[in-house]
């Protein structure tokens, strides 16, 4: 079913399936993608679950940003927040990429209301701004920089382009579709956005020691270094975590390797729901 919650002057969609009875998912998609990206998962999740899986600002039927602008907040995290509330007991949490920063946010924010946590490749790029990490964090920066810079532009196709092609190779954006290019450059200054947000959060990695719930995480064995080091470092410092890696993978594991990435977040869920 189709449904659509209004949040800081935001219309933001979102696919509920499954009895609103049942334990509650919540899947959070990539930066430049939509809820399409779990519709198989949604739909096997839904036999035992209730299952939410929204447009994240800027994205499929939720408002669209006309033009790169700061945001004094980040109305996603709201809206994961909101959506929780459909359920009296904790909710499961999975993100991917973007939407597993906010899932982890999420989580941070109010650990008591979260059953399980999976994160695949987590965009939390401000914990690699520390010594060790260095060389991830202004490679990451480059990215950045040069995509808001392409968008202040408005040179949309050219900063979309830039984007693909860091997480998925030289050639990617000329493999995708033209409907997909059209869809990603629409949705660029989003991701701007996004990639800003990056640069001003000062979280460190012990602010995240509430987060006690199970957590798994999964990594591609192929993607940039900048994920894998944040997926690891992440690993190391959350005490109840464990890391699944998805062979030759690189970013968008959940799309060209969903039935593995899918058959791990089943397993998880169900066993931090129905144990044995």
């Amino acid at each position: 079913m189709d449904k659509q919650i209004r949040i800081s002057d935001y219309d933001f969609f979102y696919r509920s399936e499954g009895n609103p009875s049942h334990p509650l998912v919540v899947l959070a998609h990539c930066s430049g993608s939509s809820h399409q990206q779990w519709r198989v998962l949604q739909t096997h999740l839904a036999k035992h679950y209730h299952v939410l899986a929204p447009d994240l600002l800027g994205y499929g039927k939720t408002t669209h940003l006309d033009h790169y602008q700061h945001l004094n907040t980040v109305p996603d995290k709201d809206l994961i927040t909101q959506l929780q509330q459909q359920s009296d007991a904790p909710c499961h949490l999975v993100g991917h990429s973007y939407g597993g920063a906010i899932c982890l946010e999420v989580a941070k924010q109010n650990p008591a209301a979260v059953a399980s946590l999976t994160l695949i490749e987590p965009v939390s790029f401000h914990l690699l701004n520390q010594p060790h990490y260095q060389r991830q964090w202004q490679e990451i920066k480059k990215l950045g920089t040069r995509v808001i810079q392409l968008v202040e532009q408005n040179r949309h196709k050219q900063a979309a382009r830039y984007f693909i092609n860091y997480w998925n190779g030289p050639f990617a954006w000329y493999a995708l579709n033209k409907k997909i290019r059209q869809y990603i450059c629409n949705s660029i200054n989003k991701v701007a956005w996004e990639l800003s947000s990056l640069f001003k959060a000062t979280h460190t990695i012990d602010e995240y020691q509430a987060v006690q719930m199970p957590t798994q995480l999964i990594v591609g064995t192929k993607t940039r270094r900048t994920a894998s080091a944040t997926i690891h470092l992440l690993h190391e410092y959350l005490t109840h975590s464990q890391l699944q890696t998805i062979p030759k993978a690189k970013h968008m594991s959940p799309i060209t390797h969903y039935e593995l990435v899918n058959q791990y977040i089943m397993n998880f869920i169900q066993t931090h729901t129905y144990p044995d």
